[in-house]
């Protein structure tokens, strides 16, 4: 008998709801009916983050030609996926150490 699993719940920090809006029409779909979906279903399918990150996740996707990159943590008591950034790999890093600080 296999064990059911939980799905997550997606929840987004304010700024990155901001994020969210910002981003291209077709971007934001597909992120809600494909991305949003596979991490709830399954949040370590992203890699954890090291460093100064730990406690973070990334999950790398590519929308016509640019990576892009979600941040999120994963709060397993509450059976949440937090989302803290979305934004292109070339800034996603750099904005993330200042918004945690």
């Amino acid at each position: 008998m296999q064990e059911e699993t939980a799905m997550f719940e997606i929840y987004f920090y304010p700024p990155a709801e901001k994020d969210f809006a910002h981003l291209h029409p077709e971007l934001q779909s597909e992120l809600k009916n494909i991305h949003f979906a596979k991490l709830s279903l399954n949040p370590h399918i992203g890699k954890p983050l090291k460093g100064e990150f730990k406690g973070f996740w990334k999950y790398a996707i590519t929308f016509k030609g640019v990576a892009h990159r979600i941040i999120y943590e994963i709060d397993r008591g509450r059976v949440i996926i937090a989302i803290m950034m979305i934004g292109t790999r070339e800034t996603v890093y750099k904005r993330l150490r200042s918004r945690i600080r």
